[in-house]
């Protein structure tokens, strides 16, 4: 039986994969959305009338303070910044939409643990002894090597190129890093659990599976950006293809399956989400308030009015 490395380096070079990551995803998004673009220059007159000096008003005075309040809350508390959106990205399977997809699968694990002797080893004997799949199983497989990973970011780059559209790389970001963080924490899993293969000349890094992580983490980011029918569907039909074709070449239990689904999939659409919500709250800063005094109903008061 073979014994795999310590997990330290793992550590140290997931810790180093997410700082690159972060900070360059941060800088290329920062570079591309401060691209000098050639503005109309109007003609400046000799003379310009004096502006008329600006009166102080209620709406004025009501917003000055609330304003600055507001815009240092959010910077403080925004997932714009280094520290800040790798804190929220870390945490999104847990703090966004994904919850349900993460508590569900990490249940439906624990049952398959629990009912291992019923469910997972006659399935295990049937399609290691059978091959089901027969060369679908090698699909499978190029579909958890990050390859429809590596070929969405790409796409996206080459969009962005040509349409210089933030959507396009906000797409590759995510992908790129929605990825990173799913395979990451499914080695460390893998070096902290250490279960042994199916085959029995395998190694201990059975749990769970890598490539059903990358798959499925794939599948999630495709049903946030582009939704269910029918792109997700191809992605999560190619997913859970390779999960069976881990199974069907006696690499991995049926539990290791699920979960390395559950972190993928978690990962794709709780990456997505935090990004999306980051691009929105970007636009909504860019918006200045604007006030309103107006009469209220009736002799008497006033009606304040705002858009932000």
């Amino acid at each position: 039986m073979r014994q795999g490395r310590q997990p330290v380096w793992w550590i140290v070079i997931f810790i180093l994969c997410l700082t690159l990551t972060q900070f360059l995803s941060i800088e290329v998004l920062a570079l591309a959305k401060n691209l000098p673009r050639k503005a109309p220059q109007a003609e400046i007159p000799s003379t310009p009338p004096p502006s008329p000096e600006p009166q102080p008003s209620l709406a004025h005075g009501l917003d000055t303070d609330s304003s600055r309040k507001s815009e240092n809350k959010d910077l403080q508390g925004s997932p714009d910044n280094f520290f800040g959106r790798l804190t929220s990205e870390l945490a999104s399977p847990w703090t966004t939409r994904a919850r349900p997809w993460l508590i569900g699968g990490a249940g439906l694990t624990t049952l398959l643990l629990v009912f291992r002797d019923q469910t997972v080893n006659p399935m295990q004997e049937d399609f290691s002894k059978n091959k089901p799949l027969g060369d679908w199983s090698k699909l499978g497989d190029y579909g958890g090597r990050m390859v429809p990973n590596g070929l969405y970011v790409g796409g996206a780059l080459i969009a962005y190129w040509h349409s210089h559209s933030d959507d396009d790389l906000n797409r590759a970001t995510t992908m790129t890093k929605a990825s990173l963080y799913a395979v990451s924490a499914s080695f460390l899993l893998k070096y902290t659990v250490r279960e042994q293969r199916p085959d029995p000349n395998g190694d201990q890094l059975s749990f769970p599976s890598g490539h059903t992580t990358a798959a499925f983490a794939f599948s999630g980011v495709v049903i946030a950006e582009h939704g269910m029918f029918p792109n997700g569907l191809l992605a999560l039909s190619l997913a859970t293809l390779t999960g069976l074709s881990r199974i069907n070449d006696n690499q991995h239990f049926l539990h290791d399956v699920v979960a390395g689904a559950t972190i993928g999939l978690s990962y794709g659409l709780g990456v997505a989400a935090v990004n999306s919500n980051s691009s929105a709250s970007v636009s909504r800063k860019n918006q200045k308030p604007i006030w309103l005094v107006l009469p209220g109903p009736g002799d008497y008061g006033l009606t304040f009015l705002s858009n932000f």
